[in-house]
């Protein structure tokens, strides 16, 4: 939407799929498409598309981010990959440590990479992998969505469904705090968040 009218995007003017999960737009402009065929980048006039055949870990991409060293990284059903520009890195063979399903990335503002998935949210700092799970206080063992606030604040959104609690987890760097429909939450489940101008999480 350029302010006055829309153009459709698909697969016919080079998207890996229709089916997108993730937007998210790298330090230089460019535009990062997750999909359940690969992942799309756009560089405002066409599209490139990488797949497990470019060395993407997983063809279903659920969330992308940028470290401070202008890597992108990708969360997917079958783990967590970052790209330099040229090369994929499978994170597992970095760490030593397995993932799956992972539906967020983000960066807090002392520069770690965070990650959420099924198995919880993990923080890198370049060098130690920490977990967190209901075990070190989250609501949830699921992690769906992530964002850092202004405040450096580290919000995970907790879906909720089956056996798990649904709501959200709030980590000031020492400890989590909890909001539930107890708390005042619209709904249970919390897919998504965003923090707006005024400093207020959505």
């Amino acid at each position: 939407y350029d302010g006055q009218s829309f153009k459709k995007v698909t697969e016919k003017e080079g998207l890996a799929s229709n089916d997108v999960h993730w937007m998210f737009e790298d330090r230089d402009a460019k535009i990062w498409f997750g999909t359940t065929k690969g992942v799309s980048r756009y560089d405002g006039k066409s599209f490139t598309t990488f797949t497990t055949n470019d060395g993407l870990i997983d063809n279903s991409v659920y969330a992308i981010g940028q470290d401070a060293a202008g890597r992108i990284w990708f969360g997917t059903q079958g783990g967590i990959c970052s790209y330099d520009g040229k090369s994929f890195s499978n994170f597992a063979d970095q760490v030593g440590s397995t993932f799956s399903n992972i539906r967020a990335v983000a960066v807090d503002k002392s520069g770690n990479l965070w990650f959420g998935g099924q198995g919880g949210a993990y923080r890198y700092d370049g060098k130690t992998l920490t977990t967190f799970t209901s075990k070190e206080g989250l609501l949830d063992d699921f992690v769906g969505s992530m964002i850092v606030d202004r405040a450096g604040n580290v919000w995970l959104g907790h879906p909720g469904h089956a056996d798990h609690k649904g709501g959200a987890s709030r980590y000031d760097g020492k400890s989590f705090k909890h909001f539930t429909e107890q708390d005042g939450l619209n709904g249970g489940n919390v897919y998504a968040m965003g923090e707006d101008k005024a400093g207020n999480i959505w």
